[in-house]
């Protein structure tokens, strides 16, 4: 039997896998060069990419919110995974913001030479819940596992 994906699902796969891939390459970007994460310059490519990395991410979460109510439509109720699933989303959403207060702050201090290892732990932090929220969709069972199974009983 052939498998059909609804639009939200394949929106989801195809934003959270782009999201995750973001999230590496912003983490590494943060690690290597985090005076250059804070301060924009047109001329770096890579600085355009952390921008709309952002734009893709809270994409993903508007399509993942869809994706999870609608799994939890087929499923008759709102509970169990899909509650965490929603929970760990408003979570990774939250961590966005605390991401842009982290950058302006550590933006603050470096230009008066204070160090900052507090403020990028943090930053590290929300990335890592960003991850965590992108690995936890694809992890969580469908509805349809619950109510069809593939094994034969053993009655």
């Amino acid at each position: 039997m052939k498998k059909r994906y609804s639009p939200s699902a394949l929106a989801t796969l195809i934003l959270g896998l782009v999201t995750f891939l973001w999230l590496l390459f912003h983490v590494y970007e943060v690690r290597t060069d985090l005076a250059g994460v804070i301060r924009f310059d047109a001329s770096e490519p890579s600085h355009y990419l952390i921008g709309a990395g952002y734009l893709v991410m809270l994409a993903f979460h508007a399509a993942a919110f869809i994706f999870v109510f609608s799994r939890a439509r087929l499923a008759k109720r709102l509970g169990g995974w899909p509650v965490l699933g929603l929970a760990s989303g408003v979570v990774s959403l939250a961590a966005i913001a605390a991401e842009k207060v982290l950058y302006d702050e550590i933006g603050r201090e470096m230009t008066i030479e204070f160090p900052v290892p507090g403020e990028v732990s943090l930053l590290y932090a929300a990335l890592g819940l960003n991850l965590l929220f992108a690995c936890l969709l694809y992890t969580s069972p469908s509805p349809r596992d619950r109510t069809r199974s593939r094994m034969p009983s053993s009655a």
